[in-house]
């Protein structure tokens, strides 16, 4: 397996499981209190912090090439993944159906989610333009 794809599936588990682990708490203490969308709002920025330091590590550590082509792809398949768990998680967990999944993000907090989700996407792309 190459190390973009390595890279990209160790970058998606790591997020995903801190953002799990971070979306029980929103869902279950934070947003009874404040609100689904402060808690959002309040989740995203601790989210892709986890992403940038992530992302970071992940490139180093796998050797990913500072080419715009392969944190692209590491990118876009961590993205990929991720979209597609969710989905999964969605409709076998939660029994939605794939359009009430897509039905949700008319929502502003979803909305924000799937901005927060896009930036996670772009993350690796982003740190070219950073001095390592």
């Amino acid at each position: 397996m190459p190390s973009v794809v390595k890279a990209a599936v160790c970058y998606f588990a790591i997020v995903f499981a801190v953002g799990f682990f971070l979306g029980v708490l929103r869902v279950l203490v934070v947003a009874p209190a404040i609100g689904e969308l402060a808690a959002t709002t309040a989740e995203l920025p601790i989210l892709l912090l986890v992403s940038w330091i992530t992302s970071w590590s992940l490139v180093r550590q796998f050797e990913i090439a500072s080419s715009l082509s392969q944190r692209l792809a590491m990118g876009a398949i961590a993205f990929s993944i991720l979209m597609l768990c969710e989905l999964a998680f969605s409709t076998l967990v939660f029994n939605q159906t794939v359009i009430e999944y897509l039905a949700r993000f008319h929502s502003l907090p979803a909305m924000l989610g799937l901005a927060g989700q896009i930036m996670f996407a772009a993350i690796p792309v982003l740190q070219l333009h950073k001095r390592n």
